[in-house]
């Protein structure tokens, strides 16, 4: 569709595509942008290694590579998050039936046409995320390893969901992680010398600095308060919630009789959904909260009252419909309202309700 309408842009992938081309001829890929103003290549040197596979294409196979991928990542994540609910029982016995699976496609649709439409990587980041939650309940350390170490180095703003792992003292996991971001680090060092190599480094972070200056976010915790209070939060409420959401984790460390594989899926879960509500980022990356919705069907079916199905409609009515074509002129109040990032938020919040009616 998005090709008969000459709408097949993938600026996003423009510029991994791009970028991974002009630093293999030789360039420094953080000097300049390709494609859109914003197209700044933003992502780790050592990222320009995993892309380099596209060298190999045109541009438009390319594309067409990218997109299958993503749809690979988007129904494993789906069917991975269903097996894992149904192996390892969180919330009770009953199961979740198939048909929540297309419950589950209308709530994240939105984002994914226009994760397709500008060919970014969110999905490829839920594909690593859930082959670790998979590696992390079957206690599969090296596995578990791999894929986050991968899923950080591709956004490190996925570190937040370390911290389920650190408070549970898993220390050969982490220290097994560092390891292999310092192998990271040096790999261009093996390609161009370690002076290059500090160079790129230092310019890659020079290049994330200045995504702050001209990226905005309406649905940050912060951006959410100030737009509906008048209050100037800026990252202090932000940090706040994020202490909450690290005292409640450690409360259900100690209380609750679950094994620590357990407890480190669902605060993961949790945490990899609150990121886009800390982080100022893209809207896509609210597809991230694709796992914290699944459990929390998952604990709906089992221990759900009214009132929190109420709280899960509340949040996909805030979170799945803005789209211009469904809302045309309203879809800019919602927009710049935040809705999108009330309506995570409230996901999180009835989950947590839900499930501590569960643990109880």
């Amino acid at each position: 569709m998005e090709s008969l309408n000459g709408r097949l842009w993938t600026n996003d992938f423009r510029v991994y595509y791009d970028a991974t081309h002009d630093f293999f001829a030789g360039n420094n890929p953080y000097k300049h942008n390709y494609g859109l103003d914003t197209g700044h290549f933003k992502y780790p040197p050592f990222t320009l290694y995993l892309f380099s596979p596209q060298l190999l294409f045109s541009f438009k196979t390319g594309q067409i590579i990218h997109i299958l991928l993503s749809s690979f990542a988007f129904m494993y994540s789906v069917m991975n998050m269903r097996m894992l609910t149904e192996r390892f029982p969180l919330f009770g016995s009953r199961k979740v039936s198939y048909g929540m699976l297309y419950l589950l496609f209308a709530c994240v649709v939105i984002h994914i046409t226009r994760e397709m439409h500008l060919g970014n990587i969110n999905l490829l980041l839920l594909l690593f995320f859930n082959l670790g939650l998979r590696a992390l309940l079957n206690n599969k350390e090296i596995p578990l390893v791999i894929y986050w170490s991968l899923m950080i180095v591709l956004k490190p703003i996925m570190i937040l969901v370390l911290l389920p792992l650190i408070f549970n003292k898993r220390v050969k996991t982490i220290m097994l992680m560092t390891s292999l971001g310092i192998f990271f680090f040096l790999v261009p060092a093996f390609h161009l010398g370690f002076k290059e190599n500090w160079i790129l480094w230092t310019d890659w972070f020079k290049s994330i600095a200045a995504h702050g200056e001209y990226l905005t976010s309406f649905n940050t915790v912060g951006s959410l308060v100030s737009i509906h209070t008048g209050f100037p939060a800026g990252w202090l409420v932000s940090l706040l919630c994020l202490l909450l959401l690290a005292t409640l984790m450690v409360n259900d460390i100690y209380r609750l009789k679950k094994t620590a594989s357990e407890i480190s899926l669902i605060w993961s879960v949790i945490f990899a959904a609150f990121i886009p509500n800390f982080f100022i980022t893209d809207t896509e990356h609210f597809l991230l909260s694709l796992p914290l919705i699944w459990l929390l069907f998952a604990a709906l079916i089992n221990r759900g009252k009214w009132y929190h199905w109420a709280g899960f409609f509340t949040g996909m009515l805030l979170f799945s419909f803005n789209s211009s074509d469904l809302l045309g002129n309203l879809s800019d109040f919602v927009f710049d309202h935040g809705f999108l990032g009330l309506g995570n938020l409230v996901f999180i919040t009835t989950f947590l309700m839900v499930r501590n009616r569960v643990a109880l």
